[in-house]
């Protein structure tokens, strides 16, 4: 992902997302931590999707990965029977213009490599037009549970993994075989 590899130490580099399992992306996110980027993830726990129960793949076992990485935070929304569908990247720039790549597409392999036929916009805004206060509002908000209660610490949801659950999405990684 260029635009997380370009992101530099002072950029904070948030994710909304419902389901993150792309290798290429999981390791550019790890990368930019590395660089001392400040990466935010706000997660769907994948518990529920779409009125089925679900196991919490592959969010789950990527966030226990990713928080072993001293600059990678990460927020479950707490979306109750729902799921958090949003598909949103936003490379937050200190200053000139900031990143935003958002549409249908999750960031994992079948989407992001045409298995599906997703859209997604990339869009380079100044940092000062009203659409960069609105993506950065929106963020905020969640992150910081303003105006409501919308997201949780890592710790709420970190017993999921489960040797079980860490072992399905190991063989699941390796054979391809998914529905995301």
């Amino acid at each position: 992902m260029q635009a997380i590899d370009d992101a530099e130490s002072d950029d904070i580099v948030w994710l909304g997302m419902f389901y993150l399992a792309n290798r290429s992306v999981v390791d550019a996110l790890e990368d930019a931590s590395d660089r001392g980027v400040d990466v935010r993830l706000i997660l769907d726990a994948n518990k529920n999707a779409f009125g089925n129960n679900k196991a919490g793949l592959p969010n789950v076992p990527i966030a226990n990965e990713l928080t072993k990485h001293e600059n990678i935070t990460i927020r479950w929304y707490d979306s109750g029977e729902d799921q958090y569908h949003t598909k949103l990247l936003f490379i937050q720039k200190l200053e000139g213009h900031s990143i935003m790549i958002g549409g249908s597409a999750n960031h994992t392999t079948r989407n992001l490599n045409d298995l599906n036929l997703e859209n997604d916009v990339l869009v380079m805004t100044p940092n000062d037009t009203a659409l960069y206060e609105d993506v950065t509002t929106y963020f905020e908000r969640l992150w910081g549970n303003k105006d409501g209660e919308f997201t949780k610490d890592y710790d709420w949801n970190k017993d999921a993994l489960t040797p079980l659950l860490k072992l399905t999405y190991w063989v699941q990684k390796l054979t391809g075989l998914t529905t995301y």
